[in-house]
């Protein structure tokens, strides 16, 4: 009988939902939102929102935390996977508070709130079905860590900033040879690295 047991180092368990805007349906990516909620992590438990917007930020990469440490971990071990700009450790964090509302099967909304900004991310549309997404340490190029989660797509995504929204829009991905969507849920999430 083989073990159940995975193998790899667990270094993460959260949440890590995205919304990317595009300019239009395959064109260029305007606005990024990486929003994470962790429960497990070298560096303890917490939220970090990675932002960058061409007409809410001006292109500059904001970044947003309830545990600092966390979110300096995150930009070393993951987002410098995903985005070099997210991982540029001279952003500064800004001190916030993380909420959450909505419902898995229509509509999802987590809220930030620092002492200066405001922002509420929406995904909308949500898929009927979600997608068990898993890829083991160093299967994908680029991606020494592994990671399992489950995605639920969203037919729209927004983001808001103190009253402004984001220019763009969400549009159909593909996942494998899966529909998905540039704007997902992103929840149960495990990361992994080989022993």
């Amino acid at each position: 009988m083989t073990t159940p047991i995975d193998p790899n180092e667990v270094r993460l368990v959260g949440e890590n939902s995205f919304i990317r805007l595009l300019d239009k349906k395959g064109g260029k990516e305007i606005t990024r939102a990486s929003h994470w909620r962790i429960l497990y992590s070298p560096e303890g438990p917490g939220h970090a929102l990675f932002l960058t917007s061409s007409n809410l930020t001006d292109g500059d990469v904001r970044i947003y935390s309830d545990n600092m440490a966390m979110a300096r971990w995150l930009q070393e071990d993951l987002e410098s996977m995903f985005l070099p700009a997210f991982a540029d450790k001279n952003i500064p964090v800004f001190d916030a508070q993380f909420d959450k509302y909505g419902n898995a099967f229509s509509s999802w909304t987590e809220s930030v709130e620092s002492a200066a900004d405001a922002i509420v991310l929406t995904w909308s549309g949500l898929a009927p079905e979600s997608l068990m997404v898993r890829a083991g340490p160093n299967e994908r190029p680029n991606r020494p860590l592994g990671m399992y989660s489950c995605f639920t797509p969203a037919k729209e995504g927004q983001v808001e900033l103190n009253g402004r929204f984001a220019d763009g829009k969400a549009y159909p991905d593909k996942l494998g040879d899966s529909p998905s969507s540039t704007a997902c849920l992103a929840w149960g999430e495990s990361w992994t690295r080989p022993r």
